[in-house]
């Protein structure tokens, strides 16, 4: 299987899909250099998790929250709590997420040139964040109309805005 397949054959699965079936192509691969297959996997995860979350992490025009406990997010037109300007990307797979404190809400903090207090999320605590994302993936991918569809992924993606507020800095 060459590159182009392996990515399209990944594209749309969530975190745990990706990985077992990453995981069987490196096994079934023993000549392959371990290293740059693992740093592609790593590439392609990432790359896939950053994108569909780029899509939805912001408030279209007008656009209302279903989930009325992120009404705060509004204000700043983010659906999911992100410091800057626009989203950056995270590195999922190794679970090395940074958050910061910018005084009005906690939210991931890729690029910290305002020296807010920061931190990286322990593990457990990316293990809640891919959780959901998962979860908002699979709503994504379920079928139906597409405005059904989009409510669904984003009531779930919705759930970071809370989620976000209890890490402490």
């Amino acid at each position: 299987m060459d590159i182009q397949s392996l990515y399209w054959t990944c594209h749309g699965k969530n975190f745990n899909q990706l990985k077992d079936y990453l995981n069987k192509y490196i096994q079934s691969n023993p000549h392959s250099f371990y290293q740059a297959t693992n740093s592609l996997v790593n590439l392609i995860i990432n790359t896939h998790y950053n994108t569909f979350i780029e899509r939805y992490s912001s408030f279209d025009v007008d656009e209302k929250p279903i989930n009325e406990s992120i009404e705060s997010g509004v204000l700043y037109g983010k659906r999911i709590p992100y410091i800057g300007w626009y989203w950056r990307d995270v590195d999922f797979v190794n679970k090395s997420i940074r958050i910061g404190n910018c005084g009005d809400y906690i939210g991931v903090m890729e690029n910290n040139k305002w020296s807010y207090p920061e931190r990286f999320l322990t593990e457990n605590e990316c293990d809640q964040v891919i959780s959901i994302i998962d979860e908002a993936i699979i709503k994504n991918q379920e079928g139906g109309n597409v405005k059904s569809i989009r409510s669904n992924t984003v009531e779930v993606l919705e759930k970071l805005w809370p989620l976000f507020q209890t890490f402490k800095i």
